[in-house]
């Protein structure tokens, strides 16, 4: 995974995702954000309240605003606890975890959602797009 700037990725993100906005004229364009192309595997939770976390050597210096998967993504856990400005996550694959608990933020899958126990949803300003097939054994929202 690398960080990069908004504009750098921005061709990438689907039109139909509220992050294809961002270029707004707003200062989105030097917003960083957390890239991968291919499939990304891994068995750490992805907290999207700290995921300059998953910076190369911890190198980002702010918040990303997005986590971009040019791929599938599977992760045991996938989670926030701040409903009102977590970093967003677009998967162009598929997306598997154990448990997903978010809220405030964009969750856009281009592609398949397998969640084998728990999603929970916490709307304040989030969505879930899922342009695929979804396997949830429980969803609350």
């Amino acid at each position: 995974m690398i960080a990069t700037k908004y504009k750098d990725i921005k061709h990438l993100i689907p039109q139909d995702s509220v992050y294809a906005g961002y270029d707004t004229g707003e200062g989105y364009d030097n917003a960083i954000v957390l890239y991968h192309k291919g499939d990304y595997t891994t068995e750490q939770p992805i907290d999207l309240d700290y995921a300059e976390k998953l910076c190369p050597d911890y190198s980002c210096e702010e918040l990303p605003s997005l986590i971009l998967i040019e791929g599938n993504l599977s992760a045991k856990n996938i989670f926030n606890g701040e409903t009102d400005g977590s970093a967003g996550l677009v998967v162009l694959g598929n997306l598997s975890a154990e448990n997903i608990v978010v809220g405030g933020q964009e969750i856009y899958v281009g592609g398949d959602l397998n969640v084998s126990d728990l999603y929970w949803g916490d709307y304040n300003h989030g969505s879930l797009q899922v342009k695929g097939t979804f396997s949830i054994r429980v969803f609350l929202e």
